[in-house]
């Protein structure tokens, strides 16, 4: 009796590990079934962690792999033309074998090619979505077996994506980096517009929801004095931590005041009686969202500054921080920058056309999932004999798969500039986004949410005749 106990009790405790795992495994799989978002922004952070540890350990991993060099050759004589290539190690490129890149050479081009490797994967995806046609209904069968099916063969194909680029030639790696310099500012530019579009639609349905009951109203003002509180508070802290009284900081001084007149300007707009008068919509609780992102951008620009440089006093305490706080001020901004990717490929309200909006908010009123799946009474009470029932009885889709993986296609460019401070060559260790690349990213960033924001405003009174 005292052998067979110790026997069962190990069976139960089997049995409820079994259980456990076959729950979480169901769990998952219907999580996956239901939000393709979910999986597709889990693959991307992993992505980003793993570009994260290379970019500080990448020399023993990439030094000695071989890369393919293609070479074209063009015959002068006879009209030939011949493609060959050989195999050669990614530093003996550099010609004799003592002349090697310094070590942040090696964190750069890891970071580069798992980027690529991304760029590349989300970038077919939106091709294979986009041809012959775009998703629009959910009975097209890439819906059901690429979107929100095929995950073992998707996750085979993330793997080979992020493997295959460290087989590139350094040139295929540099080109890359020069496109991607250039076209990652979009994925900000997009956020600032995103930004905009939601802080709009939340206004209009607390409004609306306020004529019956005026909680909502009351909400709306919570909301933009805590907003115009928070944009007060960093820009006080940016004068303080970035503008100190010794040293010569009239650079940070300057920044710090344009973005205050910025804010202060905007706001001021958004209340001007020729604003309101075209565009009854302006919302002070708009102005302070704005506000905050503008007072956002600016502080996180002036923190991007480089440790050593003598105005940065936040910089010169990050400093001394331990390795463990270092580390979480990174994973959480590569968390933002998931979830950023993952807000902005579900936003299709933005960039869609009358039509395709009047059919996304169609197959939102109609659903209830994660991914807006259908409600079982949907279509039923449609109009049989109309001549397009046969299209209003079919399920829509309730966001734009192509614009989803364009989104993730630029954030894994802007990640890519992100870890490597833009291209300098400057890495360092437990450090992300610091350089002044990224200040002058970001501060620019600024300007033009600022801007974007005031053209919505005056752009009926300047142009009165086009509807917006």
């Amino acid at each position: 009796m005292l052998f067979v106990l110790p026997s069962l009790g190990a069976c139960a405790s089997s049995l409820a590990a079994s259980c456990a795992w076959c729950c979480c495994s169901v769990a998952t799989r219907e999580i996956l079934k239901s939000s393709a978002r979910v999986a597709y922004s889990v693959l991307f952070m992993f992505s980003m962690l793993f570009a994260w540890m290379l970019r500080d350990f990448a020399k023993p991993v990439i030094s000695h792999i071989p890369c393919a060099l293609f070479l074209y050759h063009i015959s002068l004589g006879r009209t030939m033309y011949r493609f060959s290539y050989m195999y050669v190690g990614i530093i003996k490129q550099f010609g004799k074998d003592g002349d090697q890149p310094p070590d942040e050479w090696f964190g750069e081009q890891a970071v580069f090619r798992l980027s690529l490797g991304n760029c590349i994967l989300f970038s077919g995806l939106a091709l294979v979505m986009s041809f012959p046609a775009p998703v629009k209904y959910k009975d097209d069968w890439r819906d059901a077996y690429i979107h929100h099916g095929g995950y073992l063969v998707k996750a085979m194909l993330w793997l080979v994506c992020n493997i295959v680029p460290f087989f590139f030639s350094n040139g295929v790696i540099t080109v890359y980096a020069a496109v991607s310099k250039v076209v990652s500012p979009l994925f900000l530019a997009i956020q600032t517009l995103i930004i905009i579009d939601a802080t709009n639609a939340w206004n209009e349905a607390w409004v609306f929801e306020g004529e019956e009951d005026e909680r909502y109203l009351y909400a709306l003002l919570v909301a933009t004095v805590g907003a115009y509180g928070a944009s007060c508070v960093m820009i006080v802290l940016s004068y303080v931590w970035f503008s100190p009284s010794g040293p010569d900081c009239s650079l940070n001084m300057s920044l710090i005041t344009i973005g205050l007149i910025a804010c202060v300007v905007l706001s001021i707009l958004t209340l001007h009686p020729s604003v309101r008068r075209v565009n009854p919509g302006a919302s002070i609780f708009v102005a302070s969202a704005i506000t905050l992102y503008v007072s956002y951008l600016g502080f996180s620009a002036l923190q991007s500054e480089p440790r050593d440089y003598e105005c940065n006093m936040l910089g010169q305490r990050l400093n001394a921080a331990s390795s463990t706080t270092l580390a979480m001020g990174m994973v959480l901004t590569l968390a933002s920058t998931v979830w950023a990717a993952f807000r902005a490929g579900s936003n299709t309200r933005t960039f869609q056309t009358d039509a395709e909006d009047s059919l996304l908010e169609e197959a939102e009123m109609t659903s209830s999932g994660v991914d807006m799946a259908p409600s079982s009474d949907a279509g039923m009470t449609r109009d049989a004999t109309s001549p397009a029932h046969k299209d209003q009885d079919r399920e829509a889709v309730s966001y734009n798969y192509v614009q989803f993986y364009i989104i993730f296609a630029l954030a894994s460019m802007y990640t890519g500039m992100l870890m490597t401070g833009w291209g300098s060559g400057r890495i360092e260790k437990d450090l992300i986004d610091v350089g002044w690349t990224s200040v002058a990213v970001k501060i620019t960033s600024q300007w033009i949410a600022a801007a974007l924001y005031m053209w919505t405003l005056v752009a009926p009174i300047i142009l009165p005749d086009r509807e917006f």
